[in-house]
């Protein structure tokens, strides 16, 4: 049991580094990790544990940030359908950032239409998750402003 523990809290740090590593642009070292935490974690939990959905959606995060957008694409919709299964609500902060995320992508590849689908349906969870007075909120309008003012 001691094991156990030791090895969620191992890589709920090396999820925590990756993270970080995005914040600093270093998305080839946070996708290499993000690899192992998903890796431990679909070891470690149900194929549906929110969890691994966090690990994808990170790494979906990563390669968007590097250029892949393609690639990011498939991992936000791979993060969302863990984040869906088993009949949850959409309403979900890991579901708002997973649309926001898939936005960013479809502005790289140019197609705004899909960006703005996307960031509007950020908006409409983030709003009903966590209020017109957060954050995230401002961002999801900045966002669909930014594709308006294109």
């Amino acid at each position: 049991c001691a094991r156990i523990a030791e090895d969620a809290n191992d890589n709920a740090l090396t999820f925590n580094i990756a993270t970080a590593m995005c914040d600093f642009d270093q998305y080839d070292s946070a996708v290499k990790l993000l690899d192992h935490v998903i890796a431990r974690r679909r070891a470690m939990y149900s194929p549906t544990d929110s969890r691994i959905g966090s690990a994808i959606l990170q790494r979906g995060l990563a390669l968007v940030g590097r250029g892949e957008n393609e690639a990011g694409i498939q991992a936000c919709e791979e993060a969302l359908r863990i984040f869906l299964s088993d009949g949850r609500s959409e309403e979900q902060v890991d579901v708002s950032h997973a649309y926001n995320q898939l936005g960013h992508a479809y502005v790289n590849l140019g197609n705004f239409d899909k960006a703005l689908e996307y960031y509007e349906k950020d908006l409409r969870i983030t709003l009903i998750v966590q209020g017109d007075n957060d954050i995230d909120t401002a961002k999801s309008y900045i966002m669909i402003g930014q594709l308006y003012h294109r």
